[in-house]
């Protein structure tokens, strides 16, 4: 029992969109920091799950800014798919169990990725790079963020239904049920990933000249809009921006 409860100590919880999400990231960053988690950029390994893999996963340019609600989004994604893998490196019935713990996580992911999908700053984002989404239903919020998190939800779930055969949890009486949940979720996942990947944002791949002359050429076609316009600010940019801004004041 007190490896169970140490065990539940070192999990990172998602906390609701309207509970002060800044202050709850900045628990869960310290929070690492004392259980040890944290650790410098160098020891990090390269299969270790990281933004970059994530922005990837969700067709995203980890170099951009996304906004603070996408910013948020994706430190609250890595919570949630770092807490999934290591549920999966249990033995089946504690496994079982974290996933179930780990659907109101993704529960309060999915507010936060409606938030960022209906963001100004991610709206900019899909415009610079030509992202058009269509849902099926005009009336719904979801953008590909929030589509991405139920696709994983339904992973999740079906994951859990399928380990109480393995754990021999269900009598014969209940397949029929398990079935038809199993098959239901199966298809809101495959219907999800075909629809994030058939709407994917063009990616354009050029050489490493061809990219410091569009790079050139685009800086003096600043009105231009679409793919050839003009481009949000980056993460290194924005960095370099603020501490010129802070330089500058401090000289005045």
């Amino acid at each position: 029992s007190n490896t169970i409860d140490q065990q539940q100590q070192h999990q990172q919880h998602i906390s609701r969109p309207g509970s002060q999400p800044a202050a709850a990231a900045a628990a869960a960053g310290s929070s690492d920091h004392a259980n040890g988690t944290a650790a410098a950029s160098s020891s990090i390994p390269a299969w270790a799950l990281s933004p970059r893999m994530l922005g990837n996963a969700l067709h995203l340019d980890s170099n951009e800014l996304l906004g603070d609600d996408g910013e948020l989004f994706i430190e609250q994604a890595l919570i949630a798919s770092g807490n999934m893998i290591q549920a999966l490196l249990m033995n089946r019935s504690r496994c079982r169990r974290r996933l179930r713990r780990g659907l109101e996580d993704w529960g309060n992911l999915y507010q936060h990725g409606l938030n960022a999908d209906n963001s100004p700053q991610f709206e900019a984002y899909m415009v610079v790079h030509g992202w058009k989404w269509d849902n099926e239903h005009p009336q719904d919020p979801a953008g590909p963020l929030a589509t991405w998190v139920e696709a994983e939800t339904c992973g999740v779930m079906v994951q859990h239904l399928l380990m109480g055969f393995e754990l021999s949890l269900y009598e014969p009486a209940d397949y029929q049920m398990i079935y038809w949940y199993v098959d239901l979720l199966c298809m809101v996942w495959q219907t999800n990933l075909a629809l994030l990947d058939k709407q994917q944002p063009a990616r354009i791949t050029v050489p490493a000249a061809a990219a410091a002359a569009a790079k050139t050429n685009s800086s003096s076609n600043k009105g231009a809009n679409g793919l050839a316009g003009g481009k949000l600010p980056t993460k290194g940019s924005s960095k370099h921006g603020s501490s010129s801004g802070s330089k500058g004041s401090a000289a005045a």
